[in-house]
């Protein structure tokens, strides 16, 4: 006899399954954070970064609606306050794909916006931490500094300017707005990159 869908065996076995999806989707969000941790490292260090690992992470939360929603259950802001630096770039990319996907992205476009948001902020990872985790205001200069971290974004990611230009374009303008009231250029609208979920997830 064919067992019922809502049999005690296939409950359990649907309950087993979900199990593992969610243990698969700690161990994805882990290595997220392992990652980001050794790019700030690298970064700080001026050792060169590698863009193939993060690739697989990027293809592997792109894989399915599925798994992007498990991975998004994780985003919680109680689990990042002391490491605002590290699970910020993770969660600002989970939440871009989570969009992207639902907006129709292919799996290939959905993992070009997760890698451009994952390293959107890689450039802060030159600035002091003294300026980057101080609470309330900061002087202009300092201020400044923040500012130009587009800008030096970019200059980590050059040399993958020509085989990922759209990564570069995307570092550089996640703090443009449809406005034009954003930063470093100014530029609105259609002048900026396709990819502008990035900023409304970093903002979120």
């Amino acid at each position: 006899m064919k067992a019922s869908s809502h049999s005690p065996l296939t409950q359990k076995a649907d309950s087993s399954q979900d199990e593992k999806e969610a243990d698969n989707a700690k161990k994805l969000y882990a290595g997220f954070q392992n990652y980001i941790r050794g790019v700030a490292e690298k970064v700080k260090t001026s050792q060169t970064i590698e863009i193939e690992t993060a690739l697989d992470l990027m293809r592997r939360i792109t894989e399915s609606g599925s798994v992007a929603e498990k991975v998004y259950k994780l985003t919680n802001a109680s689990y990042y306050r002391a490491e605002l630096n590290i699970f910020h770039p993770v969660n600002t990319m989970v939440y871009a794909v989570r969009i992207g996907l639902r907006i129709g992205y292919t799996r290939d476009k959905a993992a070009e916006l997760a890698l451009a948001a994952f390293l959107h902020d890689i450039g802060m990872f030159m600035i002091p931490e003294d300026i980057t985790g101080k609470e309330g205001s900061l002087a202009k200069s300092k201020l400044a500094l923040i500012g130009r971290h587009p800008e030096i974004g970019i200059n980590l990611l050059f040399r993958f300017k020509n085989k990922f230009p759209w990564l570069t374009r995307a570092v550089y303008e996640h703090h443009e707005r449809e406005n034009g009231q954003g930063y470093p250029r100014g530029i609105k609208g259609d002048d900026i990159a396709e990819i502008r979920i990035i900023g409304i997830c970093d903002s979120y």
